[in-house]
């Protein structure tokens, strides 16, 4: 008969598996700890209850997000129609309005730093300059965001000023066609 049984070699395989896998550090499997103010107060984004996806400054630069529509691309329930250069529509979870009539409410907020910039219509195209995150709230957020947020709320945030230092950014960008 063998030396080595078929369960010792699997009992050896599996303690081979546990010992390699005790290595891989806690620290590796750590998210990216982003704190959001979807709430009107700081939390920590995994404990938010509501729908709130947020995207940091890092990503941002890292996405090469410029526009709105760059944003859009990144969250699975908001889509952006650019209608007019500097002019847009949001719609989060393909909720719409009654198409821009004078009379109607938008559907979606749009907030840069806690001031609506939400219009009859259309909404304004941002250039995503000095932005510490975004914030996109899907669904009813009228509690908070009042009744333009039926379908949901966009939070832009931009980065605090720094009076002790200074710091800019060039960005070019060409276009061509023929």
């Amino acid at each position: 008969m063998s030396g080595i049984t078929r369960t010792q070699k699997i009992t050896t395989v599996a303690a081979a598996v546990t010992a390699a896998l005790t290595g891989y550090s806690t620290a590796e499997a750590q998210l990216e700890e982003i704190i959001v103010t979807a709430a009107k107060k700081s939390q920590n984004l995994q404990d938010i209850a509501g729908s709130v996806q947020a995207i940091s400054e890092n990503e941002l630069k890292r996405n090469q997000v410029v526009t709105l529509e760059d944003y859009a691309k990144l969250i699975p329930s908001m889509s952006y129609v650019n209608y007019l250069p500097g002019t847009g529509k949001v719609y989060f979870r393909g909720i719409a309005d009654d198409n821009g009539t004078f009379i109607s409410e938008e559907s979606v907020a749009m907030y840069i730093d806690e001031q609506p910039v939400t219009q009859s219509g259309i909404m304004v195209d941002v250039r995503m300059i000095d932005i510490n995150r975004l914030e996109a709230l899907s669904g009813p957020q009228g509690s908070l965001y009042g009744s333009s947020a039926q379908s949901g709320t966009l939070r832009i945030i931009t980065n605090k000023p720094d009076p002790s230092g200074f710091e800019a950014n060039v960005d070019v960008t060409m276009k061509a066609s023929a």
